[in-house]
């Protein structure tokens, strides 16, 4: 990729290298039996250059002949769109360690190992429940490389592993899911198989309930979805161009003075860590909302000069969602590390306190409402009610709505002292470390 960045130099007014090299151990067990075991590679760079103030963009996996290649680059430039910012500089980055040697001697072996405990703990408390698991070691090796000097790369190893259970039974069809992930090993597979179980039992008894008003307690699975209401609105680039709410609104009390949100990439344990992101712009631990108060937006260098000021880290290549790099998208703002610092009070003490109410871990359809106006709304793919601080059993048929900015500032009643890694969709992607939160009038409708 030198060669390639090297002519790329010499032909263009300007340009930025990201180079990715990803290692992925990968193994799959389907109902209880091994189907998968691979290593999958994946290399190749992502490169941006200006010729004539416009930018042009374009993906290298060949590297047969970087001087064609620079020239082709160059062409296309040249019919790009104007150019409104500068790549990165050679400035320092922080020196973070995002490799563990327990993950590093981690083999397919052992996670195979691993993943044949989980799902034999499944089937042994009821053969008639599908047991899949799928565990990934994966190693990211990431270089970026500008016209203006910057020469930056790390490397970030993590093992993340998911377990999900089905049990078919007369008028009840129950899935469930739990992920794990970390720069450090996780929680055990056959510890959070034990936690499937634990919620099978519950979950195989429906209960009816009566819609309404009430108090809801938001686990970290459901949060992460919730959140999507949020993180739109600090994207710069909507920011930028008016759309977010939020535009106009920095410095105000937006939510419960006992939430922060923080965008940390230097987390220890998260999996999104980096020194730089992939602009080549060091990254930072910042807060977005500190005790309730908007702080700051999360920016790639394109936004933060759109805005006039300095970018803030947040330029990442990583598939939508699902939130891995790939040198085969392009950047766009995204958060890193998304943590709300937790509360004081023991979740136990939280449930026992709630009379009646929900208990909500997935919510199906969140992408439908007005995220970015903060509404969110979508069917309790997961719920449980929860009678005189005991969870009862699982609730079906039933849907929550709210907007965030209003139930997180006038209806927050405590978070818990625990806090989990999560993701969107139910926990299995994304980065998001967070408590348990208990709401108050929240709407749940549905069928008694």
């Amino acid at each position: 990729m030198k060669a390639l960045f090297d002519s790329l130099v010499k032909k263009t007014d300007s340009a930025e290298l990201f180079e990715l090299d990803s290692t992925v151990n990968l193994i799959i067990f389907e109902s209880g039996h091994l189907k998968n075991l691979n290593t999958l590679n994946s290399k190749g760079a992502a490169v941006r250059a200006v010729a004539g103030g416009k930018l042009g963009q374009a993906i290298v996996s060949d590297m047969r002949s970087p001087g064609e290649t620079a020239e082709r680059i160059r062409k296309l430039a040249e019919q790009g769109d104007p150019v409104s910012f500068k790549f990165s500089d050679a400035a320092s980055v922080p020196t973070l360690n995002l490799v563990d040697d327990r993950i590093a001697d981690l083999g397919s072996k052992e996670i195979v190992e691993l993943g044949q405990e989980a799902v034999e703990a499944i089937k042994a408390y009821d053969s008639n429940v599908t047991a899949d698991f799928i565990g990934e070691r994966t190693l990211d090796r990431v270089r970026v490389m500008t016209s203006r000097g910057a020469d930056l790369h790390f490397e970030r190893l993590f093992f993340s592993y998911g377990i999900s259970a089905e049990l078919i039974e007369p008028q009840n069809i129950l899935r469930l899911g739990k992920y794990a992930k970390g720069i450090t090993p996780p929680k055990t597979p056959l510890e959070t198989a034990r936690d499937v179980i634990r919620d099978l039992r519950i979950g195989r008894n429906n209960v009816s309930f009566k819609p309404g008003r009430m108090p809801v307690l938001f686990a970290p699975s459901a949060m992460s979805d919730v959140l999507m209401a949020f993180t739109g609105s600090v994207d710069g680039d909507l920011v930028a161009k008016g759309v977010s709410p939020l535009s106009r609104r920095m410095g105000e009390q937006l939510l419960d003075p006992r939430i922060s949100i923080l965008d940390d990439p230097w987390h220890p344990d998260g999996i999104m860590s980096a020194p730089f992101d992939d602009e080549g712009t060091p990254t930072f631990r910042k807060p977005l909302i500190e005790k309730g108060v908007l702080k700051q937006f999360m920016t790639d260098r394109k936004s933060a000069a759109a805005l006039d000021i300095n970018p803030s880290g947040n330029g990442y290549r990583a598939v939508p969602f699902e939130r891995y790099k790939s040198f085969g998208v392009g950047i766009s703002t995204e958060f890193s590390n998304l943590i709300i610092e937790p509360g004081q009070t023991q979740l136990d003490r939280l449930r026992a306190g709630i009379r009646y109410g929900i208990e909500i871990h997935q919510i199906n359809g969140i992408l439908l409402g007005d995220l970015i106006g903060g509404d969110f709304s979508g069917s309790l793919e997961i719920a449980y009610l929860i009678e005189n601080g005991e969870r009862t059993g699982r609730v079906k048929n039933a849907m929550v709505a709210g907007n965030f900015f209003k139930i997180f500032k006038d209806q927050l009643v405590d978070m818990s002292a625990e806090q989990q890694w999560s993701g969107t969709f139910g926990g299995c992607s994304g980065s998001l470390l967070l408590p348990y939160i208990l709401t108050d009038g929240v709407d749940i409708s549905g069928t008694d």
